[in-house]
C-alpha cells in the first residue's frame, strides 16, 4: 500500500512532507492582541474578533461551536485585561442591548448591574431573542485571523486549530481535568483523536533535564517552542506588483 500511495504521489505531484502543526498559546495570543487593539486601519470587528479569540484559545471548540458551558470566574486585579474575555462580552452583550429591560445602556451603568439578592441569576433579554452574539461568517474570521497573523508579524496563516492545539496540550498537562474531560471539551471521541490530529509538532516539555535528573526549565522549552518565535516586524506585507517581483528576483 505504501508503494502504491508513493506512486500516486509522483504522478499527480503531490506533497509528500509532513504538515507543520503550530500552536497559538496564551502568550502567543497576548501578541494578538496588542495588535488587535492599536489597529484602526482595518476592517475587522475588535470586539468580536477579539473575544472569538479568547473563547476558542479557552476552550478549543471551533468557530461553528464556540459556547460550551463553562463559567469564567471573577477575577480580582485582573492582571491582564487583554486576556480576560468577560469585559468584551459583557460589550457585546451591550452593543445587543441585552440589558435595555434593566434601563442600561451604556457601560459606565453596567457597573451599577447586580444580582438581586433573592434570586441566583440575572437573566437577559436581547432585544431580538434570535440574533446571533456573533454575526461573521467562518470564512470572514478565517480572513480576519489571518490578517491580524501577518500584521502580528507571524511566518504562518493563523487558523482555528492554531487555538485548538494550544487547548489541546494545555488540558493534557493538566491534573485537574480527566481524560473524558478533555474529550467532551475538544469534541473527540476519544484521546486518541487528539494524539493524531492535534499534538503539536514541539515536544512542550523539557526532556532533557529530566533525563539527566534535574529540575525541568519548561518555561523555556515552553518559549522557544511558540509561535512568538517567528515573530519578524520587518516581514514584507502589502507589497505592490513590482515589489514582488523585485522581491522574487
Amino acid at each position: 500500500m505504501t508503494g502504491v500511495r508513493d506512486q500516486l504521489a509522483i504522478k499527480h505531484k503531490l506533497r509528500t512532507e509532513k504538515k507543520r502543526k503550530p500552536i497559538l498559546r496564551s502568550e502567543d495570543i497576548f501578541q494578538l492582541m496588542k495588535v488587535l487593539w492599536i489597529t484602526g486601519s482595518e476592517t475587522w470587528d475588535p470586539l468580536q474578533l477579539a473575544l472569538i479569540i479568547l473563547l476558542a484559545g479557552m476552550t478549543g471548540h471551533q468557530p461553528d461551536a464556540l459556547f460550551p458551558t463553562l463559567g469564567i470566574p471573577e477575577v480580582p486585579s485582573e492582571p491582564c485585561l487583554l486576556l480576560y474575555p468577560k469585559t468584551l462580552f459583557l460589550g457585546l452583550l451591550l452593543r445587543k442591548s441585552a440589558f435595555l429591560h434593566l434601563y442600561i445602556t451604556s457601560a459606565e451603568q453596567l457597573y451599577t448591574l447586580r444580582v438581586p439578592p433573592d434570586a441566583g441569576s440575572l437573566p437577559l433579554c436581547p432585544c431580538d431573542p434570535e440574533a446571533f452574539l456573533f454575526d461573521i461568517s467562518a470564512r470572514t474570521l478565517n480572513a480576519w485571523l489571518k490578517r491580524l497573523g501577518e500584521l502580528t508579524g507571524f511566518d504562518l496563516p493563523i487558523t482555528s486549530y492554531w487555538l485548538r492545539r494550544d487547548t489541546g496540550e494545555a488540558i493534557n498537562s493538566s491534573y485537574e481535568i480527566s481524560e473524558a474531560q478533555q474529550n467532551l471539551l475538544l469534541q473527540h471521541a476519544s484521546g486518541a483523536v487528539y494524539q493524531d490530529r492535534y499534538t503539536p509538532d514541539y515536544f512542550p516539555k523539557n526532556f532533557s533535564a529530566v533525563w539527566r535528573g534535574r529540575k525541568p526549565q519548561d518555561n523555556i522549552i515552553r518559549m522557544a517552542s511558540g509561535q512568538g518565535r517567528s515573530i519578524n516586524l520587518r516581514r514584507l506585507i502589502d507589497l505592490n506588483e513590482a515589489q514582488e517581483a523585485d522581491a522574487d528576483s
